[in-house]
């Protein structure tokens, strides 16, 4: 009975090491603490937003007021985008030094379709262009939709 108990306790932590691992390498991408970055902005504002529309005796037309401002702040990080993610950029590398200094589809190999009339189906993007279109932009139009 022991040995058994030992043995689960022994696969559970090899589990864990390996779980603790994988989001390791997950979390020094470029990619994830170019993500940390935008959130800790994004959340930084939004929360100064919260915390002032909660003060008692505030007034409605000052909300509305707050809440446009929130929302030209999100479109303007939307617009500004190829500024901001240099900024980001720069900024996550400077987070923690195992973090990695390229996007993690750099080495990837692009894969096209060709149909059978000659033609390819769109250019894949690499790199901080990808990033931009598949995730920032997700970001701040589900941001600017809610």
């Amino acid at each position: 009975m022991i040995p058994n108990i030992y043995l689960k306790t022994q696969k559970r932590s090899l589990n864990y090491k390996r779980d603790a691992k994988n989001s390791y390498h997950k979390l020094v991408k470029l990619e994830y603490a170019i993500l940390r970055v935008v959130w800790e902005e994004v959340m930084e504002r939004f929360n100064k937003t919260s915390q002032k529309l909660q003060t008692p005796g505030f007034y409605v037309f000052e909300g509305c007021l707050l809440l446009a401002s929130l929302l030209s702040f999100v479109k303007e990080l939307q617009e500004n985008s190829d500024d901001r993610n240099v900024h980001y950029e720069s900024v996550a590398k400077g987070l923690c030094e195992y973090i990695t200094s390229n996007y993690s589809d750099v080495s990837k190999r692009i894969v096209t379709k060709k149909f059978t009339d000659g033609t390819s189906d769109r250019a894949s993007l690499k790199g901080v262009e990808k990033f931009r279109r598949e995730v920032l932009n997700q970001v701040y139009d589900c941001l600017i939709i809610q």
